[in-house]
């Protein structure tokens, strides 16, 4: 009696699970943006330095669905610090969104914060966020947005 044939089919049906868990962890793993990957492994670390005058999307799924087309900054004639971002709906449906803003100073500690607004996106729309700072001497900013509830 010869155990080779059904030992075969039980390793070849076995293998064929094992190599689809394989490429399943995988393709999860090529689907992490690399900035979020590069932030969890600097988080990490305790040189780990907040990243300023920037866009942060709160809600990692809507990566998917957004677009910043443009985020700059300017001074007004009172030497405070605006900020203006432009946002893009990638998605077919209107995307309810809150945004503020974390005004710092030249050595990045806190100043003052804006308070949480909401930004309506028409499907396959723009939108543009704006804030200013209350205090002169906002040296920097962290633009926050996540999903509206």
């Amino acid at each position: 009696m010869s155990y080779a044939p059904d030992w075969k089919r039980r390793w070849q049906r076995h293998g064929r699970l094992l190599m689809l868990g394989v490429l399943a962890q995988a393709a999860v793993a090529c689907r992490r943006p690399p900035d979020e990957m590069a932030a969890l492994v600097a988080e990490r670390h305790a040189g780990y330095r907040m990243p300023v005058n920037s866009v942060t999307l709160l809600d990692p799924a809507l990566r998917r669905t957004l677009t910043i087309e443009t985020n700059t900054a300017t001074r007004s004639a009172t030497n405070t610090l605006g900020v203006l971002v432009t946002l893009r709906s990638r998605h077919d449906a209107p995307i309810r969104l809150v945004a503020r803003t974390r005004f710092l100073d030249d050595r990045q500690q806190p100043l003052d914060e804006t308070t949480w607004r909401e930004l309506f996106l028409d499907p396959r729309g723009l939108q543009t966020y704006s804030a200013l700072s209350v205090r002169s001497d906002a040296a920097y900013y962290l633009i926050e947005i996540s999903r509206g509830r």
